[in-house]
């Protein structure tokens, strides 16, 4: 079972809620889509901390489970994605604005929802292919090039990695931090070698791991860290295979 969030994990969700907030209040303050003649400043700020909430939500979501290097279940969630916002918004606009109805007032919602995805994903990839990587040289270290995830603090030998909703809680002897990726995701990344997924929620690093135990007659293993992983059945011989138990 994942573990809940610390008090210090919960500063990673900081970049969506910092968004949803500045995103919200420049929407409430300049009041596009006729929104500033329609409404009064507190509606406006309701109205677009609604849609905004929504469209960030949902993005980080999608982000989770949707992988580049997997390009059609990538580009179908983003579809699913442009449709579910425009559905939302729809919605609301039926029941606030009196002239809002009907399927054409959709297909031009539609054309504009999934226009501005097209333009981010486009920035994203513009942004992205202009940063100098040391990949092209073909000697990076896969924990290195996964530690790159991490705030500069929290980099450091790794030691697990856990499944905790939509987020992975990456532990390393510097400390722990949360980011947004698939367990799957990151096993990829970080290859076979090196570790080995113990349970559905749990991946450990094969020198990290200290000992194996039996707790209420369950097999776990203890890592440096004094951390306790559980071992599921279906992982077991994976695990007695790499000399884990």
């Amino acid at each position: 079972m994942p573990e809940p969030l610390t008090h210090r994990q919960l500063p990673n969700y900081a970049l969506p809620v910092l968004i949803w907030l500045v995103l919200t209040l420049m929407a409430a303050v300049a009041g596009p889509f006729a929104t500033f003649d329609a409404f009064s400043f507190s509606q406006r700020l309701m109205y677009w901390a609604a849609i905004i909430g929504a469209s960030v939500g949902l993005s980080c979501v999608v982000s989770a489970i949707s992988s580049r290097e997997e390009p059609m279940r990538w580009v179908l969630c983003w579809i699913v994605y442009v449709l579910a916002i425009t559905s939302i918004v729809h919605i609301i606009n039926s029941l606030v604005f009196t002239v809002w109805s009907g399927w054409g007032q959709f297909f031009y919602l539609l054309g504009v929802v999934a226009l501005v995805a097209a333009m981010v994903h486009s920035l994203i990839w513009v942004l992205e292919r202009g940063q100098p990587t040391v990949e092209q040289s073909g000697d990076v270290d896969p924990i290195d090039k996964f530690l790159r995830r991490l705030p500069l603090d929290k980099r450091g030998p790794l030691v697990r990695i856990e499944a905790q909703d939509h987020y992975l809680n990456v532990v390393t002897d510097a400390g722990e931090a949360l980011i947004l990726m698939r367990l799957s995701d990151a096993i990829g990344a970080l290859g076979p070698d090196i570790g080995l997924r113990v349970h559905r929620s749990h991946w450990v690093h094969k020198k990290a791991v200290a000992r194996s135990a039996k707790q209420d007659r369950r097999d776990v293993l203890v890592m440096r860290d004094d951390s306790i992983v559980p071992v599921s059945r279906g992982h077991k011989q994976a695990a007695k295979a790499a000399g884990l138990l």
